[in-house]
């Protein structure tokens, strides 16, 4: 399901659905299922998809306990969606309660454990705990799986800055901005 969210996200706009960033025009089936590069996703996951957007649009804009609100309402509708928890996480975060966040966060990774965002966070979440070699683990756990993420090198360069290891972390961050540069020129190339 989350690569359907995926495949979604990019025709999300906040009252509608855009089909500007896909290749295949996608039609309504006479089931109410919405057809994208031949992958049916019904209206109830649009309106789901919405729902996470807005959760997270209202996080990234400070507001935080009207987000909190619509997430735990949203959580007992639909229990088993990983993002709503990470969402949620990361409200807590914000708040400064990251026990809270980080029970979470560990909720998100058991109905999604091959998501590596939700373990690159609860690894910062046990850097912000102070448990720095659990983060350091957590951060190694998403490098191992995917060497090229950018963002999980800077995370790493902190825990190390913060453990004293300075080489390591120069290195980790000298990565981390080749990798997210290259991120952004991919990025630049697929949106022309």
């Amino acid at each position: 399901m989350k690569k359907l969210y995926l495949v979604l996200a990019a025709l999300v706009v906040l009252n509608g659905v855009s089909y500007a960033n896909t290749n295949v025009a996608p039609a309504m089936d006479k089931d109410q299922s919405v057809v994208v590069d031949n992958k049916a996703a019904t209206v109830e996951d649009v309106k789901l998809l919405n729902l996470i957007t807005t959760i997270g649009t209202m996080v990234n804009n400070g507001q935080n306990e009207e987000a909190l609100e619509k997430c735990n309402k949203a959580l007992v509708e639909y229990p088993k969606v990983p993002d709503l928890y990470y969402w949620r996480a990361s409200i807590m975060t914000n708040k400064g309660e990251h026990l809270s966040a980080l029970a979470d966060y560990e909720r998100a990774i058991a109905l999604a454990p091959e998501d590596l965002q939700y373990r690159l966070m609860r690894g910062m979440c046990m850097h912000d705990l102070g448990n720095r070699s659990g983060a350091l683990d957590e951060i190694n756990y998403v490098i191992d799986k995917d060497p090229k993420d950018g963002s999980a090198y800077a995370m790493r360069a902190v825990v190390k800055m913060e453990m004293g290891d300075l080489e390591g972390a120069t290195q980790d961050l000298q990565l981390a901005n080749t990798l997210l540069d290259e991120e952004v020129k991919a990025l630049e190339q697929t949106s022309k």
